[in-house]
C-alpha cells in the first residue's frame, strides 16, 4: 500500500473514535471505607471530607503538662465534642526534626514505638499510651485533625509537653561509719540526684532527735560543732524527688568518751526487811565494765544481791535488808576512755524533809511553816532551825510529828516571837526515828510579808566581822554623832531649869 492510501486510513479510524459516545464512569457509585492512611499525594480526600460534614470536630482537650516516672506508661488524651468514624487522628512529635509522624487513626507509623504504643479511639476522641517510658520519650506531642479547616483553627489541634522522672540516687556520701571523740566537730554529707533534682533530708534512725532538736532537717549537709554522747546514733540521709522509689543511704555516727554515770536516787530509805534497789545509768563508748561496791569493798551477787544490766541501766537489788546492809554504795565504771563512780546510801533514817508551806509569807510579823518527811519506821520528834537570811546563828525549836498517811509524818511550826516585817529566813528540819536523827535538808528559804523572794537584789544583812566590834548606832535619824547629840541633851534640862 502507498503511502498516501495508509495516511486516508488512519484519518478514517481517528474520525470514528471522535464520534463514538463512550459510557460515563460513575464515581459516586463507589465506596471508599476503611481509608486509614490519608498522604498528600490524595489532594481530593479532605475536600470529599469536608463536602460530606457540616462542621468539623473541635478538639476539647486543654494542653497538659504531664510528669511521667521512668519505666511506667504514659497516657496522652485528644477528646473532642465528635469524631466521625471516617476523620482519622493524627499524632506528631513537633519538637523532632526527623520521624515526627507517630500515628495515624489507630495505626502506629514510628518504628521505636510500634512495641510499646497504642491509639485508643472511639466517637469522643483519640487516646495514645506509650508504655515503659524511656528518657528520650520526653518532649512535645501533637494530636491534630486528618482534616484542617481553612482558618488555621486551633480548636482542631493540641499540644502536650512531657517530663521523664528519674528515680533518685545518692552520689556521693560521708563514710558509712564516722568515729569521733567527745567535743569535736562532725561534718556528714550526703548528695542526690534525679530528675527533677531530689530534696535530701535527714533522720536519726532510732525516730530520736536532730542535733537542733528536730525530728527532720533538710540539706546536703548535717553539722554538729560539739559532738557528745547524745549525737551517736544512725542517720538516714535519703533522696526524694516524687519518684515512687526514694534512695537513702544510712552514716553510723560513733562518739568516743569516757564513762558518765547519772543515778536515779541518792538516798535510798528503806527499813530492815524491806528490798531495796539502787540504780544507776551508766554510759561511755567503747563500752565500759560497770562494777558494785559497798564501803568500798566489791558486792558479791548470791542469794540475797542480785545485779542486773538492761542497755545502759545497772541495778542492784537487795532482798530483806538487815541493819548490816545499810551503808554506802558506789556504781564505778572504767573503760579504756576513763573511768567514774557515783555513790549512793541505803539508811533506815527518816527522808528529807519536804516543805509544803509557800515561801512568800501572808503576814507581816508571822510565818506557819509546814512539812512532811517519809520515814519506814515511826518519827518521834522533829528538830527546827531557823535563822534571819544573813545571820550565822541558829533558833532552834521542836515540834510534835503527825502521821499523814503510810510511812509519811508531817509537821507545823508557827513563827512570831522576833519575826519581822518583810524580811528573808532560812529553815531546816532533822527527824528521829528508831535509826536516830536523819540528815538536814537543804535549806528553805521563805519570808514574812513584804519582801519578794524573786528580786535579784538581797536585802540579807552582812555577815558580822567577828574580830570587829559591833558599832553603836545613833538614837537619831542618819546616826548623828554621840557627842553632839550628849550637848543637846545637856542645853535642853539647863533651859528647863532656868524656865
Amino acid at each position: 500500500m502507498t503511502r498516501l492510501s495508509c495516511l486516508l486510513v488512519l484519518t478514517l479510524a481517528i474520525h470514528t473514535l471522535q464520534g463514538a459516545e463512550l459510557p460515563d464512569y460513575q464515581y459516586d457509585e463507589y465506596e471508599y471505607k476503611d481509608y486509614k492512611d490519608p498522604g498528600p499525594a490524595d489532594e481530593d480526600y479532605s475536600a470529599q471530607v469536608e463536602e460530606e460534614l457540616e462542621e468539623l470536630p473541635v478538639i476539647l482537650t486543654e494542653p497538659k503538662t504531664i510528669l511521667v516516672d521512668l519505666g511506667t506508661t504514659i497516657v496522652l488524651p485528644c477528646m473532642m465534642d465528635f469524631l466521625p468514624n471516617q476523620m482519622p487522628v493524627m499524632w506528631t512529635r513537633p519538637d523532632r526534626q526527623v520521624s515526627s509522624l507517630l500515628a495515624v487513626g489507630g495505626n502506629i507509623q514510628a518504628q521505636d514505638y510500634k512495641t510499646r504504643a497504642n491509639v485508643e479511639t472511639n466517637d469522643k476522641g483519640s487516646i495514645l499510651n506509650i508504655g515503659v517510658a524511656k528518657v528520650e520519650d520526653a518532649g512535645q506531642y501533637m494530636c491534630k485533625l486528618g482534616v484542617q479547616d481553612g482558618n488555621n483553627n486551633k480548636a482542631s489541634s493540641v499540644t502536650h509537653s512531657v517530663s521523664i522522672r528519674v528515680p533518685p540516687s545518692i552520689s556521693s556520701h560521708s563514710d558509712t561509719s564516722i568515729e569521733t571523740e567527745k567535743g569535736k566537730m562532725v561534718l556528714m554529707e550526703c548528695r542526690g540526684t534525679g530528675t527533677p533534682a531530689p530534696t535530701v533530708k535527714w533522720t536519726k534512725v532510732d525516730r530520736g532527735k536532730m542535733p537542733d532538736g528536730s525530728y527532720e532537717v533538710e540539706g546536703e549537709e548535717v553539722i554538729i560543732r560539739k559532738v557528745d554522747r547524745h549525737h551517736a546514733g544512725v542517720y538516714r540521709c535519703t533522696a526524694d524527688n516524687g519518684f515512687s522509689k526514694q534512695a537513702s543511704k544510712d552514716i553510723d555516727l560513733r562518739v568516743l568518751y569516757k564513762p558518765e554515770i547519772e543515778v536515779e536516787e541518792v538516798f535510798i530509805h528503806t527499813k530492815a526487811g524491806n528490798e531495796a534497789e539502787l540504780v544507776c545509768h551508766v554510759h561511755g563508748f567503747p563500752h565500759p565494765q560497770v562494777e558494785w561496791k559497798k564501803d568500798g569493798q566489791p558486792v558479791v551477787q548470791n542469794n540475797k544481791i542480785k545485779m542486773q544490766k538492761l542497755h545502759s541501766k545497772y541495778s542492784l537489788t537487795i532482798k530483806a535488808v538487815e541493819k548490816s546492809d545499810f551503808g554506802k554504795y558506789t556504781c564505778h565504771a572504767k573503760s579504756d576512755r576513763g573511768s567514774a563512780s557515783e555513790t549512793m546510801e541505803i539508811s533506815g533514817l527518816a527522808g528529807s524533809a519536804e516543805f509544803t508551806s509557800e515561801p512568800s509569807g501572808s503576814e507581816p510579823s508571822s510565818y506557819l511553816l509546814e512539812w512532811s518527811v517519809v520515814s519506814y519506821s515511826p518519827v518521834t520528834a522533829f528538830r527546827v532551825e531557823t535563822r534571819e537570811d544573813g545571820t550565822t546563828a541558829w533558833t532552834e525549836a521542836t515540834a510534835v510529828p503527825i502521821p499523814d498517811g503510810p510511812y509519811h509524818y508531817a509537821g507545823k511550826l508557827f513563827l512570831k516571837d522576833g519575826m519581822k516585817e518583810a524580811t528573808r529566813y532560812e529553815a531546816r528540819v532533822y527527824a528521829r526515828n528508831d535509826e536516830g536523827w536523819n540528815k538536814p535538808n537543804p535549806v528553805f528559804n521563805f519570808a514574812t510579808l513584804g519582801t519578794d523572794l524573786d528580786s535579784t537584789t538581797s536585802r540579807s544583812r552582812p555577815k558580822p566581822n567577828v574580830n570587829q566590834e559591833p558599832k553603836q548606832e545613833g538614837i537619831t535619824a542618819g546616826g548623828a554623832n554621840p557627842l553632839v547629840s550628849t550637848l543637846l541633851c545637856v542645853v535642853v534640862l539647863a533651859l528647863r531649869l532656868f524656865i
